[in-house]
């Protein structure tokens, strides 16, 4: 290997030595409440298959989003979290919410419930979002329908897409005078608290929400 690029993959293994033991304290001294918050994710996550393997069938669409969605988020949600990079903490928690919501419809609605586990998945490839709604409006009460799509715009407004990455890019590089750590996806969270706290009651909701949509689905199995 060419070794001026071996020594800026060099450069580039030190910031995120430097920075994942920087967020590493941080966790375990002020952000200790988040990490209780993703034991608390944890525990959901353990209910929720507790509940999929005692009443649902091989054929459940719930069971495969819990088993195959929810669970390798466990892992994605930490790592994201150690490399400081939250927004893409945010898009997780949209992308399991709405496995969730899909989970409870392929199961419940009577046009799917009989079907398939694979059929159920070919459909919930083509449910656009305003669907998800209109087959929601038939399972869950006005003010959960209400907290989930509250919720979800929530999440997508968090979830940094490229006009708002590029604008903090240059506000960042403009203020430190080079291009952060932020670019390469491995930011100090004790230098953005204010965005931390933010995640810990978008962490709160999702726990909530989550279980409601399963305490929702057992009842209507």
């Amino acid at each position: 290997m060419n070794e001026d690029k071996l020594k800026g993959f060099q450069i580039y293994f030190k910031i995120i030595k430097d920075n994942l033991e920087n967020n590493e304290n941080f966790l375990k001294n002020e952000g200790k409440k988040l990490l209780e918050l993703l034991c608390d994710f944890y525990e959901y996550w353990e209910k929720a298959d507790n509940k999929a393997h005692k009443v649902a069938n091989e054929n459940s669409a719930m069971r495969v989003v819990i088993e195959s969605l929810w669970f390798p988020q466990l892992f994605y949600l930490t790592g994201n979290l150690l490399i400081g990079a939250l927004d893409s903490m945010y898009q997780m928690l949209r992308f399991l919410l709405e496995g969730l919501e899909i989970g409870l419809i392929l199961d419940c609605i009577e046009n799917f419930k009989s079907l398939s586990v694979i059929e159920k998945l070919y459909y919930a490839e083509n449910i656009m979002r305003g669907k998800i709604i209109d087959y929601l409006e038939n399972l869950i009460d006005n003010d959960t329908l209400d907290d989930l799509e509250k919720f979800y715009g929530e999440l997508s407004s968090k979830w940094l897409h490229v006009p708002g990455y590029l604008k903090q890019l240059i506000e960042d590089t403009y203020k430190e005078g080079f291009p952060p750590a932020r670019a390469l996806y491995f930011a100090k969270i004790n230098e953005r608290v204010s965005e931390f706290d933010e995640l810990m009651k978008a962490m709160e909701s999702f726990n909530k929400l989550a279980l409601k949509i399963i305490e929702y689905w057992e009842k209507l199995l």
